[in-house]
């Protein structure tokens, strides 16, 4: 990771490594890893995008390669999440760049769900978050999605009032004045 002066781009081209997850940029041979997820309606019923394909997986990744990088406010940080034990990608970490209040995203394989992988990599993406000197974050779930409300509320995150985009009424969550999340050392190895 670059350090990030006002104003400079948000950029990862190593990985951010946890205990047992690497958080890193996309590759093009993550399509099939990808598709497991993308394609599973009971990972996408919450979720603003529809059951992918192989093609349209293949096609949303063609953006996905180039946002290792969030240049400017309102750019989306994307991070696969990818097990170090056996180098498969099982999700994917967000952080939408604000230099005030970044809002946070994940999504994971429905096999990986209630292991503790969500946490881990929503951790080091608050702490890479401060890193770039953000001092709150926000998130949004559908109100019927528990796991990630406990999820968000596990972090710290408290619930926030509703929102609406793309006609979905969705719960907000903020974590103000972040404590420490930093996994492994202080640069996030």
């Amino acid at each position: 990771m670059r350090s990030s002066p006002a104003g400079a781009a948000w950029s990862i081209d190593d990985p951010v490594e946890t205990p047992r997850l690497l958080l890193r940029p996309h590759r093009a041979t993550d399509v099939d890893d990808l598709l497991v997820f993308h394609s599973d309606p009971e990972v996408t019923r919450f979720l603003p995008w529809p059951v992918r394909d192989r093609a349209a997986v293949a096609e949303t990744l063609q953006t996905k390669l180039t946002q290792h990088r969030a240049a400017a406010d309102g750019d989306w940080l994307v991070l696969a999440i990818e097990v170090r034990e056996s180098g498969r990608v099982i999700g994917e970490v967000l952080l939408k760049r604000d230099p005030r209040v970044a809002e946070l995203g994940f999504a994971l394989s429905r096999a990986h769900w209630g292991m503790g992988y969500g946490s881990e990599a929503a951790r080091a993406m608050l702490d890479l978050g401060r890193r770039f000197g953000v001092a709150a974050f926000t998130a949004v779930a559908d109100p019927r999605n528990t796991a990630s409300a406990r999820l968000l509320v596990g972090l710290g995150f408290v619930p926030a009032g509703r929102s609406e985009r793309n006609g979905l009424e969705l719960q907000v969550f903020r974590l103000d004045d972040p404590a420490p999340t930093i996994v492994g050392t202080e640069d996030g190895r």
